[in-house]
């Protein structure tokens, strides 16, 4: 399966505002967005699910559930995000076949070569977060990438003012939180974050 074409992963907050998710995935171009269900409670998980798979479809986003296999089959949703205490690449495909992509959760260069045959990884922190440990920075990030063999969201503080930077440093999108949905415009936010990874490499190649 190809990888991913999302360059924006929309992480979903606990408690999650589905106005404010529509709102963003309206002012992001169809299919440049990600949504990751990553609600802590299984319940709440279960609860808003159809409505974020609904939300998604609508928008032409992708639907990313965040380390429940079942649930990710159950929606048939477009992919997993496996944390690095979680189910393993080996078994979520076999739970949930080869056509669904599988992100990894990743903090150092080691863990990301580990993790080579994943469709996609979030590498965290990028910048300060409290509770997350030291920040990589985007010279950090930058050798944290640089032998990854696959696309790289870059995650942990980071807003649109990042965006430029951290692609040129090799990321081939950004992971959110806050950065959209505690801002006083998620669409404008979300059309911010998404835009310096929709431009054409200034090299004219091609980006990770």
């Amino acid at each position: 399966m190809s990888p991913p074409r999302f360059v924006l992963t929309l992480i979903t907050p606990q408690p999650l505002d589905l106005g404010r998710l529509r709102e963003a995935l309206e002012g992001a171009p169809e299919g440049a967005v990600g949504v990751q269900l990553r609600q802590a409670e299984a319940a709440e998980r279960h609860r808003l699910a159809e409505p974020v798979l609904e939300l998604c479809r609508a928008r032409g986003a992708a639907l990313i559930v965040n380390a429940d296999l079942a649930l990710a089959a159950a929606l048939g949703a477009d992919g997993v995000q496996l944390p690095e205490r979680g189910p393993s690449l080996e078994e979520a495909r076999a739970a949930l076949g080869d056509d669904v992509w599988l992100g990894v959760s990743r903090h150092d260069a080691e863990g990301l070569a580990r993790a080579s045959e994943a469709s996609f990884a979030l590498v965290s922190p990028v910048f300060a977060v409290p509770g997350k440990g030291a920040p990589l920075g985007v010279d950090g990030f930058a050798r944290t990438v640089a032998a990854a063999r696959t696309p790289v969201h870059a995650l942990g503080g980071v807003d649109a003012r990042h965006g430029a930077a951290l692609r040129a440093a090799g990321a081939a999108g950004l992971a959110v939180i806050r950065a959209v949905f505690d801002a006083d415009a998620p669409a404008e936010a979300a059309r911010a974050l998404v835009a310096p990874f929709l431009e054409p490499p200034p090299d004219g190649g091609a980006t990770r």
